[in-house]
């Protein structure tokens, strides 16, 4: 008969995660430049068995708010990443920009058993326009 000497809850519930770069380097017209972009992802512990056993082994011990820094960190990362590798006028398209993104986050994520739900770039422009560029 099993014994069960210790339990630990673990929150697996999802969490938005929210970005605000001013200073993002992009290139633009062949010279470096600035831009602005706001974004939101939301991330939770993977439904698989598989990945939620990773969860366990990584994050049992880590604070929930904890995951979702990793997570920012890794957007701003994955965001600079993007924009800097592809001329601004890829960029500029923020559906394409956002998939991007999502799937190199994914992937690290996916590592401590985290999946991105949805990631959504909400402003992208150069710094100094006054209008949002699509």
């Amino acid at each position: 008969m099993p014994i069960i000497e210790n339990a630990e809850m673990m929150d697996i519930g999802p969490q938005k995660v929210e970005v605000d770069l001013r200073d993002a380097k992009v290139v633009a017209g062949g010279s470096d430049k600035m831009a602005r972009v706001s974004a939101h992802a939301v991330v939770r512990i993977s439904d698989h068995p598989n990945d939620i056993i990773v969860a366990v082994e990584h994050l049992l011990h880590v604070n929930h708010s904890d995951v979702g820094r990793m997570a920012r960190n890794l957007l701003e990362a994955h965001i600079r990443s993007v924009l800097r590798s592809n001329p601004f006028e890829e960029a500029k398209d923020k559906i394409r920009t956002g998939i991007m993104v999502k799937n190199l986050m994914g992937m690290d994520l996916i590592k401590l058993g985290v999946t991105v739900d949805e990631l959504v770039i909400n402003e992208l422009k150069l710094r100094g326009e006054t209008s949002e560029v699509l």
